[in-house]
């Protein structure tokens, strides 16, 4: 393995965990993505796919393993060197040591892998971005994480979980094969490769998950299998007989519906004009308050209206615009006042939010005299990220929210002329 010398990341140990990775602060949350590995974490930034990836070593005799795929033998070295004196020094942190990337053959298939699981969480369901075929995501990542066992470890079973798809592989393999029949050379080997593996860890390391009503599916799939490697030499071996793995959020990942939003009431902004009493505004929501998808993508869907009930008293009203066919979330919004000065808000009031044809919908009362003054955010109930709602938080947030959608837009629109590599079928094969 050659070390590629144009690019470095420093190991260091910072108390218990030693971090590898680039000085400075790391990727903001919504544009990074984290894989738990044996022993730590891995992660990628989504904004800047040509950089190296960041680590977080808590176990370093579990991570060695993955450490050295991804980043190199010297960087394990550095890992394994600080963990040996952690248990002799008392100090809680070091200065330091550049090293050199040379990436194993791991660090592209777990680079893909976070991606996708981004792209999963964060493509929205919305009539201005086409839908994302989130069926055969699930299927191309666990065949991505089922070719990276040997870094997962065995954390469960990669056909385990695919069995719960065996529909959905079956339909993939059939397009493809009459694809492949049609016309071999438009193949979409991206896809076949994934799909291949899929098989793989159904066939040779789980057999037993494909007796019985689709007793057919392995002749169906060793057939396929062999058409495809046949035409490319580089798809993964069909021999190997790997545990795989695949992290158990897979398990609990739902199709992503592509639907035009319904029910949202007028902005509130048109109330004003009905009454000069009644003062309204509008917010945004704060991507790392809520849960993915939940919530509808665009900016400004918070809207609120104060009504006065009495001199210092006002009725408020909080609608938040919900993301279609979206599950429901045990969300809050939060009401902010002045604090002597614009960017010092104290919380005035916290309201549940409840559920309401497309909306997010929760009312009370709060005293103050200018409710023209009020900020609104919304938060969920296992929210960790502090608020976000001074003036330059609020800016950050929203550059933050433009980056992913421009990521988003480009990969939906037209990829290859856009210049970005697609990485999954599912981006072109939609629900």
């Amino acid at each position: 393995m050659t070390a590629d010398t144009t690019r470095t990341v420093v190991v260091a140990r910072q108390g218990d965990v030693i971090r590898i990775g680039s000085p400075g602060d790391g990727a903001p949350d919504l544009l990074a993505s984290v894989l738990e590995l044996p022993g730590g974490d891995l992660t990628f930034t989504v904004s800047d796919p040509a950089g190296a990836p960041e680590a977080s070593v808590f176990d370093a005799a579990s991570a060695l393993p993955w450490v050295a795929r991804v980043f190199g033998e010297e960087a394990a070295s550095a890992v394994a060197a600080r963990a040996d004196a952690a248990r002799v020094d008392d100090a809680e942190h070091d200065e330091g040591s550049a090293v050199a990337i040379a990436p194993g053959p791991d660090a592209a298939r777990l680079s893909r892998l976070a991606l996708g699981q981004w792209l999963w969480r964060y493509w929205p369901r919305t009539a201005e971005v086409q839908g994302l075929n989130a069926a055969l995501l699930r299927i191309e990542l666990a065949a991505l994480a089922w070719e990276a066992d040997a870094s997962f470890g065995a954390l469960q079973p990669a056909g385990v979980l695919l069995a719960d798809h065996l529909g959905e592989l079956v339909s993939a393999v059939r397009a493809l094969r009459d694809e492949l029949d049609s016309d071999p050379g438009v193949l979409d080997m991206p896809l076949a490769r994934s799909i291949v593996s899929a098989v793989d860890a159904l066939v040779v390391g789980e057999a037993s998950l494909v007796a019985g009503a689709e007793e057919t599916l392995v002749d169906e799939l060793d057939a396929f299998l062999d058409a495809v490697v046949a035409i490319d030499g580089d798809v993964v071996a069909t021999t190997a007989t790997p545990d795989g793995a695949l992290l158990a959020e897979v398990n609990s990942w739902s199709a992503v519906a592509t639907e035009t939003p319904t029910g949202r009431r007028e902005d509130f902004a048109l109330a004003a004009g009905d009454d000069d009493e009644t003062i309204s505004g509008t917010s945004s929501v704060d991507w790392s308050q809520v849960p993915p998808r939940v919530l509808d993508w665009s900016d400004d869907t918070i809207s609120w209206l104060a009504e006065p009930v009495r001199a210092g008293e006002w009725h408020v009203t909080v609608r938040v615009l919900a993301a279609p066919a979206s599950e429901e979330a045990d969300l809050f919004a939060r009401l902010y006042v002045p604090d002597g000065s614009p960017d010092s808000l104290l919380p005035a009031l916290v309201l549940p939010l409840t559920p309401v044809g497309g909306e997010y919908a929760a009312e009370g009362r709060l005293n103050i005299d200018d409710p023209a003054a009020l900020t609104v955010d919304v938060f969920h109930a296992a929210a960790t990220h502090a608020p976000r709602v001074s003036t330059s938080s609020r800016r950050q947030a929203a550059e933050e929210r433009a980056t992913a959608r421009t990521l988003i837009r480009r990969r939906a629109a037209a990829p290859e002329a856009e210049g970005v590599a697609r990485a999954f079928g599912a981006e072109s094969s939609h629900a």
